[in-house]
Order: structure tokens, then C-alpha cells, then sequence
């Protein structure tokens, strides 16, 4: 099924108008429960506040992650180190309108397991800063922001390396997600002979 919100505010992530950002969104376990069970993640799709032109992004990653339904950001805003599965890595030029919904069809399946989601977000630039991306957001429960999103970005001219430069080891914390909206394949029920 697709979980669908309310479109709220907005903000420049994950796709800023930085030549090299880096963004975790944490979706609460209690809030994807309210949607749907395990299954199979093989889509994003987004608002926009506004008509994007032409946003080129050389590269952007996109990695997921299960997470226990405690995970919440420590004060000191560290992006996880753990192991994430990568299901897009690719080139990506957003021309979109706003009364539309942009699509990202993932490159590899991911296999949600039911508790809390935590999907990272890089854009990797050469030559120059792509036109910035105004997503819709919601808040984060309860206005945590142990629960929001985590999220870094430079000019492509300081020569961030956005996968391995420590520069990106803290993060900004906001109170608000991405009002993203996941295609989600339920598990099929097991059969029994």
C-alpha cells in the first residue's frame, strides 16, 4: 500500500542546493505501523512546494536500514555507522511539478521488517550546485527531534567527499521528515501443502 500524509511545511532536504549533502530520515516504528506491515519497499515518491526545473545531481545514493523501535539521535547528532542497504545509486534531474509526485524507483529491492526505517540520502556533485528541491515535510512525533532527520550539506566547491569525509560525522537536526510516500509490497501469507 502507499502511505500518504498531509502535506505540511517545507525544507531543502534531501535534495538542498548544495553541490554535496548527506540526510537521515527516521521514520518512529509507531508511525509506520499505522500504515503498513512487513513487506517489500521498491519506490519513493515525494511533493513538492513549488515547479522544480532541471535540479541536476551527478549522483545520488539512496541507503536503507531496520532499525529497533528505541533508535532514537543522540544529542550529539552522529550519523549511524551501521551496515545499510543500498538500493539506488544513480544520476537523478528533477523537472517536476508541483501539483505532481516525484518518483524514484529503487534499483534494489528493500525488505522492510516491521519496526523503525531509517533510509540516507547523498548527493555527490562535480561541477557544480544543483537548484534546490523544496519537499514537502511532517513533523516528527511528538515534536522529538530524536526522531527527525539528520542532515549536512556543502557548496560542490568545498570538495566534500560525502561518503567518507568526517566533516559529515554530525549533522543538523530538524523536527520534520520528508513527506515521503513509500510503495510498499505486503508479504505474501505462507503456504502450506
Amino acid at each position: 500500500s502507499d502511505w500518504d500524509y498531509t502535506p505540511g511545511t517545507s525544507n531543502e532536504v534531501p535534495f538542498p542546493g548544495k553541490g554535496d549533502s548527506k540526510t537521515e530520515v527516521l521514520f518512529d516504528s509507531a508511525e509506520m505501523a499505522k500504515h503498513f506491515g512487513p513487506g517489500a519497499i521498491t519506490q519513493i515518491r515525494y511533493p513538492v512546494v513549488s515547479n522544480v526545473s532541471n535540479s541536476v545531481h551527478n549522483r545520488v545514493v539512496i541507503k536503507m536500514r531496520n532499525v529497533d523501535n528505541s533508535f532514537a539521535y543522540s544529542s550529539a547528532r552522529y550519523y549511524s555507522t551501521d551496515f545499510q542497504k543500498l538500493v539506488y545509486d544513480s544520476s537523478l534531474v528533477i523537472t517536476q511539478n508541483a501539483s505532481t509526485l516525484g518518483v524514484i524507483d529503487l534499483q534494489d529491492t528493500f525488505f522492510y521488517a516491521g519496526k523503525g526505517l531509517m533510509l540516507t540520502f547523498y548527493t555527490d556533485n562535480t561541477n557544480s550546485d544543483p537548484a534546490a528541491v523544496n519537499v514537502r515535510t511532517f513533523p516528527a512525533p511528538n515534536g522529538s527531534l530524536t526522531k527527525g532527520t539528520l542532515t549536512k550539506a556543502y557548496n560542490v566547491s568545498t570538495g566534500v567527499n560525502v561518503f567518507t569525509s568526517s566533516y559529515f560525522r554530525t549533522g543538523n537536526l530538524i523536527s520534520a521528515r520528508p513527506n515521503f510516500t513509500l510503495r510498499v509490497n505486503p508479504n505474501p501469507p505462507l503456504m502450506y501443502d
